[in-house]
């Protein structure tokens, strides 16, 4: 967005990690502090007991839940999609100055993929992740719903919706983006029906070498000599070899147009 911008130090990098890390394990304190076991019949019962009373009775296990969707779930969604949607209009709105030229086209085009695939991780977290907290925020105002039949096999429905939102997202950066489909190829190529396929960006870097090569190689011959190596070294020597000759020989008939011998 903006090249000439410092970007975050590392101190700066790890006092963000270091925070999120501490507001993660203060959110969660109250999970470790008023959660219980009740021992049932035929299984065991885990719920809140609260200050001011039991699960889905407690004024503060209301305002807990409000305040930990606002920081779990709105906060992270809204940050993501603020931020993925300045870089898209970044990207698809702003004009570059001259004609662009096939690679800068394919650079864009690449930073567009990504943006896409951006959003759709976003996307799936929140569809993923929203059952799990109205859930939680429903109960609250209507606590006989905790004892309908099933509603033990609609929450682990629920739960386990929410947990599963991690596993998508290697799938959608397999799906999208070549580096990343490289790489689990490259992770399972172990396995007979996976099948390696070629760098796209390594083919073109190697591509702009070789022309480099030929380049320097063309221009002065002491870039000839330091940059062609293997099967082009030959080749130019071979084609410098038969050059010589050619020329020796149109000096030769140049001197001795008759064809006669040359005594020494």
């Amino acid at each position: 967005m903006n090249p000439l911008k410092p970007r975050m130090g590392k101190k700066a990098t790890l006092c963000v990690a270091a925070s999120i890390w501490i507001v993660g394990t203060i959110i969660s304190c109250p999970t470790l502090l008023f959660f219980t076991t009740y021992p049932m019949k035929d299984h065991i019962l885990c719920y809140a007991e609260w200050p001011d009373g039991p699960s889905n009775h407690s004024r503060q296990e209301y305002v807990y839940n409000i305040v930990f969707m606002l920081l779990t779930y709105f906060l992270p969604i809204g940050s993501m999609t603020f931020t993925y949607a300045r870089v898209g209009l970044e990207l698809w709105g702003s004009k570059s100055i001259g004609e662009c030229t096939q690679r800068q086209l394919d650079n864009i085009k690449s930073k567009r993929r990504v943006v896409k695939m951006m959003m759709i991780v976003v996307i799936i977290f929140a569809v993923c992740w929203l059952p799990f907290q109205i859930y939680f925020i429903i109960t609250s105002y209507y606590p006989d719903l905790t004892k309908k039949p099933y509603i033990q096999e609609v929450y682990l429905a629920i739960y386990w919706l929410a947990m599963s939102n991690s596993m998508y997202n290697p799938i959608i950066y397999c799906w999208m983006n070549s580096r990343f489909r490289r790489g689990f190829q490259q992770f399972f190529r172990c396995c007979p029906f996976v099948r390696v396929t070629p760098d796209s960006a390594s083919s073109h870097r190697r591509t702009d070498t070789e022309r480099s090569f030929l380049y320097n190689g063309s221009q002065s011959p002491t870039g000839q000599r330091k940059w062609q190596t293997g099967p082009m070294r030959r080749v130019n020597t071979m084609l410098t070899s038969q050059l010589n000759q050619t020329t020796s020989l149109c000096c030769s008939s140049q001197d001795n147009p008759q064809g006669r011998p040359v005594k020494d």
